[in-house]
């Protein structure tokens, strides 16, 4: 599993500019349909997308296979301004644990980076809504990709391999990965592809390319 701790919150504030380095934002990047069709089955097909991924029934039994718990989760989601189309932010309703998930669909190299930031956006609204001492319970973050993409996944995930203008995530000993499913290799065997939220997600992606 992999995931985001305060330790490695406090290492990257300490050694990046994050506003400078990590300010990367999706809508920087145009998509251009000539079709006025393609723009209605696009906005259909984001919006099945959006109710899945907001769905805090589906995610919390999503969560329970992914990791193979026994108990189901009580999540919460967490709202942020911050986020961009497609990613949401869930706490569990009794821990300091949230989830991450950005669902991808096509390749982009920034995604670590932006994984990075939104990792450390969460620890900073924690820190202004709970008070530092040393018996607080620190919060870990789980960043998990859902990748629907045909390509084949070629970038990073491990925050060792990054390297910034002003240091390497190697020297300060930042160790941020992220979690990473591929629809497109979803098998009827995989444990996972028993998920009603993954079978969704499989049957939105197949049906949009026919």
């Amino acid at each position: 599993m992999k995931f985001f701790t305060y330790s490695d919150y406090i290492k990257s504030i300490h050694s990046i500019n994050v506003n400078n380095n990590l300010a990367i934002k999706e809508d920087e990047i145009t998509y251009k349909l000539t079709e006025q069709n393609n723009k209605k089955l696009d906005k259909i097909y984001n919006n099945f997308i959006k109710a899945i991924l907001n769905n805090e029934e589906e995610i919390s039994t999503f969560i329970r296979i992914y990791f193979r718990s026994k108990k189901k989760k009580e999540l919460i989601k967490v709202d942020s301004e911050i986020l961009e189309n497609k990613t949401v932010i869930y706490k569990e309703k009794t821990k300091n644990i949230f989830f991450l998930l950005m669902y991808i669909t096509k390749i982009d190299t920034n995604i670590p980076y932006t994984v990075l930031r939104y990792c450390m956006e969460v620890i900073r609204s924690w820190k202004k809504s709970n008070k530092m001492n040393k018996n607080a319970i620190y919060p870990v973050i789980i960043p998990i990709i859902i990748y629907s993409g045909k390509e084949e996944w070629n970038i990073f995930m491990n925050f060792k391999r990054v390297e910034t203008k002003l240091t390497t995530f190697e020297k300060n000993k930042v160790e941020l990965g992220y979690n990473f499913i591929a629809l497109n290799k979803m098998l009827k065997s995989s444990v996972l592809y028993n998920c009603n939220t993954i079978q969704k997600l499989v049957l939105i992606e197949s049906i949009k390319t026919i």
